[in-house]
């Protein structure tokens, strides 16, 4: 995956999490579950990265619909749209989500992984939902102490693992 399509990813895996009102986790783990990342996202990236986001986001939605009804069902009453956000919230979100752009490069970089493999890691990760809930203010912190604070979850769970 090259860094526009990791990027592009994340993207959308925000857009989706916004529209839906829920965590980008959840949202990456559903599309992990149905395969949009592997088999749409990523190989239809030239195309895609050419449309508006709300035709995306809606492509997502049926893409994964139609892999994983029963799983997506339950987010079809939890609507939120984007256009109600103000100007502070849309600010709020576009921060967050380039935390966990940031992040998820660092961390491949740093442990010499795929971003493929940095996704898996960051959005199964606590500090995904604590930099998506704003915990202490953690979203504002330097990406490059973020990925530090996952590298020490990432090692604490491979320690709990190993014991």
């Amino acid at each position: 995956m090259s860094t526009a399509e990791t990027e592009f990813v994340v993207y959308i895996i925000h857009a989706v999490a916004n529209e839906k009102g829920l965590y980008p986790s959840a949202v990456y783990r559903e599309m992990e579950r149905t395969g949009c990342i592997r088999n749409y996202l990523v190989p239809c990236y030239d195309v895609l990265h050419t449309l508006g986001t709300e035709s995306i986001v809606s492509d997502v939605l049926e893409y994964m619909e139609s892999r994983n009804p029963e799983g997506i069902r339950g987010w079809l009453k939890n609507e939120l749209s984007s256009a109600a956000f103000t100007k502070e919230q849309a600010m709020e979100l576009f921060a967050k989500e380039k935390a966990d752009e940031k992040t998820v490069f660092t961390l491949s970089a740093n442990q010499n992984v795929s971003a493929e493999e940095a996704l898996h890691l960051y959005y199964s990760s606590k500090l995904a939902d604590r930099i998506h809930d704003g915990q202490f203010g953690i979203q504002y912190l330097d990406y490059h102490v973020l990925t530090d604070y996952l590298e020490e979850e990432l090692n604490h769970t491979q320690e709990e693992i190993s014991q």
